[in-house]
């Protein structure tokens, strides 16, 4: 089994990753991949890249979920096993817990009044919420809204949860057709889902309408799951509480800059963001070469595989 991945990775790390690996999987890494690979770790894999490599049996997206680009890729070539790797889950659902906090805390305010040697917060009426008791509504129910569902609990929060089919968990448990009648419901609206076609606009302009003027949205999903134009009307004129956002709607290129969103939500007071960097720390790769090293493995032996990414519905 060769398995090749499609970007340069420092030589140290590499090595450490190759080593891991059982005797008769060979490696590579960068641009070109060689005509014997079996397995291609890509995030964005062409069609043109896909159909050049013959002995191709398997995709690894090193990452949670698929690009639209991949997915229609993919969707050509139904041939292929696809996976994820969800390294990345914990720094993702502590970033959610991190946004959350500090959006329902004031925690931006007392920090630059404290820098600037101010005591005014103290003074002031407090617009801290009290997250204890509260209702929260957690979107996507994968790696990280489990974790994020267990933090909220053990903070003494009622936690549902929506997700594809309403399958079971150990929380109220709703189909995302149901966001719409509960959203009067949160204090607390979580995005923790994927962005597929299914869920591209599930949080809609009628769900933040319909939150009441205590809520707090938090995103560590994707930009595009939530009405961009409505969540910046609702947070501008104060009907709900205030936002924490790690994902947006606009990216720029590697090196470059763009506005996130066509919004200037860099203006709003209640707002808490973040450049989508939630599944980003300090060993982030070793944690990612880890995870793969494990996938290639489970392959290679062909036992233990985890569930493959169903690519028509996009998870």
């Amino acid at each position: 089994m060769h398995v090749h991945l499609a970007r340069a990775v420092d030589d140290p790390l590499f090595s450490d990753f190759a080593r891991s690996l059982p005797a008769g999987v060979t490696t590579s890494h960068g641009d070109d991949a060689p005509p014997e690979t079996e397995v291609l770790v890509m995030g964005f894999p062409s069609p043109d890249v896909l159909g050049s490599l013959s002995h191709l049996k398997t995709v690894v997206i090193p990452f949670a979920g698929l690009v639209p680009t991949a997915r229609e890729a993919l969707l050509g070539r139904p041939d292929l096993a696809v996976y994820n790797l969800h390294h990345n889950a914990a720094a993702t659902a502590e970033k959610a817990i991190e946004l959350l906090l500090a959006a329902t805390k004031d925690t931006l305010h007392h920090d630059q009044a404290m820098r600037e040697s101010g005591w005014a917060p103290r003074f002031e009426q407090c617009n801290a919420l009290e997250l204890d008791g509260r209702k929260a509504l957690v979107v996507g129910f994968g790696e990280i809204g489990k974790r994020v569902a267990a933090v909220l609990a053990a903070m003494g929060m009622q936690v549902s949860v929506f997700r594809r089919n309403g399958q079971m968990s150990p929380y109220p448990t709703f189909p995302a057709s149901e966001l719409l009648s509960k959203a009067p419901t949160a204090d607390v609206l979580l995005v923790c889902a994927p962005l597929t076609p299914e869920t591209a606009g599930l949080v809609s302009r009628e769900v933040i309408n319909g939150l009441p003027t205590s809520a707090v949205v938090v995103n560590v999903g994707r930009g595009a799951i939530i009405d961009e134009g409505a969540l910046y009307e609702a947070l501008k004129e104060r009907r709900i509480h205030g936002a924490g956002l790690d994902v947006w709607w606009h990216y720029p290129k590697q090196g470059e800059t763009c506005d996130p969103s066509i919004f200037d939500f860099a203006s709003l007071p209640n707002v808490v963001m973040s450049p989508h960097c939630g599944g980003t720390v300090l060993d982030t790769e070793p944690k990612r070469l880890g995870a793969l090293s494990v996938l290639v493995t489970k392959l290679h032996q062909g036992t233990g595989l985890p569930a493959q990414v169903d690519v028509v519905a996009g998870y």
